[in-house]
């Protein structure tokens, strides 16, 4: 048998076989599969699942939820008749009964501006004792209420002591005795002379404006008399020098907080003057703290004194950690070695590029910028 021809039938291939007596036949048709067709499944919408419902309330729950409401109704009530109430503190002294933490906050608020009356330390007394301060308490509400009652003692005894003074000047010299007289008081805890040292410093600026420098930084109120009179601050320090302003605590970081003009200026001329080690280093933290602090410390790096070069490349590194300030101590590295540099002042540098370079790589792992 012969094959005669191939017919394609539909995709399927038919062999026609002829025999040997001349007659045709019709092989049988053998399936050669093509790519199957899977048909498509009907696509069935999926309802999402309604959510379970929420647990039913108990009655705590909804008692307790009554309460809060009530208690804020209470506490803006309060805010809209404290605006046009004839007796501010019989309102606040009824407040300070209440139980919601807003209210009592607002109440403690009215009582210390009227602090002179005297319904207000009684019921300020009243409610430390309900709420006595605690170490390290998350609610503010026991700091808040022993601080206000601290102020109106504070004041109402201020008004004492000043009674007798008319003028402004008065009130200035009789500030200025009671410090002569009582040189403790700036030292003294929260719970004796604390806030009457505030009162009597906020008095004397008041009354006295930048005049009251000295007072400031001597009761250590230096930083609250810098923000107000910056100018005056760095006057004083000129006047004092650099050893005695150093010695001066706080004193510095009250300058460099202040935004005084000039105070990088003064740091500058300062550790040009400085000849102990210690008051170098110190200097030179500071000046990296100064709005332009990383190009003052690069242009120190530049000095012949080792130990300011060495300050220098500390501040670098503790403040402006980068490229650039590796690029900067790596070339000090090499003028103080060409100059004769000691191996201990150069193992110095090598730790603080060492330093930068890994505070730089991660920040890079962070994907921080550079500073």
């Amino acid at each position: 048998m012969n094959i005669h021809s191939l017919t394609l039938v539909g995709g399927a291939i038919a062999v026609l076989l002829v025999a040997p007596s001349g007659c045709a036949r019709k092989a049988p048709t053998v399936q050669v599969p093509t790519a199957e067709r899977q048909p498509v499944p009907a696509l069935v919408a999926q309802t999402p699942k309604a959510p379970d419902p929420p647990p039913p309330e108990s009655d705590e729950d909804q008692a307790d939820r009554r309460q809060q409401a009530e208690a804020a109704k209470r506490y803006e009530k309060f805010l809209r008749d404290i605006k046009s109430a004839q007796d501010p503190v019989a309102l606040a002294v009824e407040a300070s009964q209440d139980t919601h933490r807003y209210l009592l906050l607002a109440a403690i608020q009215v009582l210390v501006q009227h602090a002179n009356d005297p319904r207000a330390e009684p019921a300020l007394d009243a409610l430390v004792r309900r709420y006595p301060d605690e170490p390290h308490a998350t609610n503010r509400l026991p700091s808040q209420a022993a601080r206000a009652l601290g102020q109106v003692r504070a004041k109402r005894e201020l008004a004492e002591l000043l009674k007798d003074a008319k003028t402004p000047q008065q009130r200035a010299a009789r500030i200025r005795a009671l410090f002569r007289e009582n040189p403790a008081w700036p030292y003294s805890d929260q719970g004796s002379k604390h806030y009457l040292v505030v009162e009597l410093i906020d008095g004397l600026v008041e009354t006295e404006g930048p005049a009251a420098v000295d007072l400031a930084v001597a009761t250590g109120f230096i930083w609250h008399f810098g923000q107000k009179y910056p100018d005056a601050l760095l006057n004083y320090a000129k006047q004092l020098g650099c050893e005695k302003t150093l010695a001066k605590r706080g004193l510095l970081d009250g300058l460099l907080s202040s935004g005084a003009r000039g105070r990088g200026a003064l740091l500058d001329e300062w550790i040009k003057q400085a000849q102990e080690e210690s008051a170098i280093d110190e200097l030179m933290i500071h000046l990296g703290r100064a709005a332009d602090g990383q190009q003052r410390l690069r242009a120190w790096l530049k000095d012949s004194r080792p130990a300011v070069v060495c300050a220098a490349a500390a501040g670098l590194a503790s403040y402006f950690p980068s490229e650039t300030s590796i690029a900067a101590v790596e070339e000090a590295a090499r003028r103080r070695k060409a100059a004769g540099a000691t191996e201990q002042e150069l193992d110095h540098y090598a730790a603080r590029i060492l330093r930068m370079k890994q505070s730089v790589s991660k920040k890079e792992l962070k994907g921080e910028s550079k500073p």
